[in-house]
């Protein structure tokens, strides 16, 4: 996880009234849009708490590599000193070989991680984008799944209590997006983004994080990356979509 050259996230923006959420993570495709906290304005500074940017794509992979981290959400100072909700992890990386065939019936998964819900009036951190997958060989036979899914944003936190942390991209199914952790109540703090799945299922919307008056919630991140070499026969259960060399 978190191998390869990444996006450079900022951190959700700092404000007393409740942080900005963070960006989540990308690879194959980009990562949400943090949440703005604060929008109340009744912080100091007034109008800091930006939500963070997303990950671009990057560019097409040379080597294996892992999918890139989301970025932290913002504090309730007026400067960053303390830490907002932790970013998720980019997943990892599977690169399977064979001289005839790959047959895979189970599953094979490299999702990245859910960020995890920002304090009171703290925004959430963003998910890390999906990694990357490769197989190579003649012949590729594949009922099972194959996946490689982002994860969600963590919610943003109100006045007296945290938000929740956000799902990790699934390691179970194959079509279902990662669930965005739930800003804390009393009032309703932010939402954090859906984490996206295959292109091909409309996965990538939703990703951006929910704005508050206090926390605002944390970004989804992006899809990883199927690379085959071969003939695929099956492949109903694959996320992203694969890319065929």
């Amino acid at each position: 996880a978190n191998t390869g050259v990444c996006s450079m996230l900022a951190h959700g923006g700092a404000d007393t009234g409740g942080g900005g959420g963070g960006g989540g993570g990308g690879l194959g495709t980009g990562g949400g849009t943090g949440g703005v906290g604060d929008k109340n304005t009744n912080g100091l500074p007034v109008g800091s708490a930006a939500g963070g940017a997303g990950g671009a794509p990057q560019a097409t992979p040379t080597s294996l590599r892992g999918g890139c981290p989301g970025a932290a959400g913002g504090d309730d100072s007026t400067d960053q000193t303390r830490t907002g909700g932790a970013a998720g992890d980019g997943g990892g990386a599977v690169y399977l070989i064979a001289g005839k065939t790959i047959s895979i019936a189970g599953g094979v998964y490299a999702s990245g991680a859910g960020g995890a819900g920002g304090d009171t009036e703290q925004g959430g951190g963003g998910g890390g984008a999906g990694g990357m997958i490769g197989l190579d060989a003649p012949a590729i036979d594949i009922t099972g799944r194959v996946v490689a899914n982002g994860g969600g944003g963590g919610g943003g936190g109100t006045t007296d209590r945290g938000g929740g942390t956000g799902g990790d991209g699934t390691t179970t199914t194959w079509n279902t997006q990662a669930d965005a952790g739930r800003g804390g109540q009393n009032p309703q703090a932010g939402n954090g983004g859906d984490g996206s799945k295959g292109a091909c299922l409309n996965a990538t919307t939703g990703l951006n994080g929910g704005d508050s008056d206090g926390g605002a919630g944390g970004a989804g991140g992006g899809l990883g990356l199927i690379y085959t070499w071969g003939t695929i026969t099956g492949g109903a259960m694959m996320s992203p979509a694969p890319v065929t060399h």
